[in-house]
């Protein structure tokens, strides 16, 4: 498969932390008491975290232990997938919007309790947002950019994002040019999404100027559609 077949979205995957957590349970073979007593949780706590509700910090660390895999798989909401691949940078991402939060929250001198309240949510979450381990929307971060008083922009300052604009710019300086330099711009992509790998099968393969210019293309197109998402709703 060439190189640039890779930079296809294939759609988001929304899983809530109850849907996660019966399905690891189910897997396992396991009873709501055999998970209790992994979990030192009370048997009713499972039962309404597995229909929805939402639980502390402390007990999705327990749970984690239980299942033996990382708080991420448990309480991230949305994962992108290149090729069915999961793109890596989103767990830095949100580790790096996380800290944001945090120093804008302490910087105004402000409990996580209180940002909670004041986006309708709770302490929880917040903890899940500053510690990378959840995901954040368009919506909940422009709550949380006005109860702090900063602009989306400034949360979500990220190397990542830098490297997104910095990568299409050259992307689309190089895009009919077939030389080795072509190549420097998706350098950094490459390794944020994992694809070592199959970048070097690409060059390996000797590609023709076609195929380079259809790898440029495409990645062209992918990161414009990343960039639109990221700033659409700043």
């Amino acid at each position: 498969m060439n190189f640039y077949y890779m930079f296809i979205i294939q759609g988001d995957i929304m899983n809530s932390l109850g849907e996660t957590v019966k399905k690891l349970r189910k897997e396992k073979g396991w009873s709501l008491n055999i998970l209790s007593a992994k979990s030192k949780i009370p048997i009713s706590t499972l039962h309404g975290i597995e229909k929805g509700s939402n639980p502390s910090f402390e007990k999705i660390t327990a749970l984690a232990n239980a299942f033996d895999v990382s708080i991420d798989d448990l309480v991230e909401d949305t994962k992108i997938e290149i090729n069915n691949k999961p793109l890596v940078s989103d767990k830095k991402i949100s580790k790096e919007i996380g800290l944001n939060i945090k120093k804008f929250r302490e910087e105004k001198k402000m409990t996580q309790k209180e940002l909670a309240n004041i986006i309708n949510s709770d302490e929880t979450v917040i903890q899940l947002y500053e510690s990378g381990y959840k995901g954040i929307n368009s919506a909940t971060l422009k709550k949380i950019s006005i109860a702090l008083g900063v602009t989306q922009n400034q949360l979500l300052e990220s190397e990542f994002y830098k490297s997104i604009e910095d990568i299409s710019n050259l992307c689309q300086k190089y895009i009919d040019d077939t030389s080795s330099n072509a190549f420097e711009g998706i350098k950094s992509l490459v390794t944020y999404a994992s694809l070592e790998d199959e970048f070097n099968e690409f060059l390996n393969s000797k590609p023709s100027n076609e195929e380079i210019s259809n790898l440029l293309n495409r990645l062209s197109e992918f990161l414009e559609f990343e960039l639109f998402k990221i700033k659409k709703d700043r």
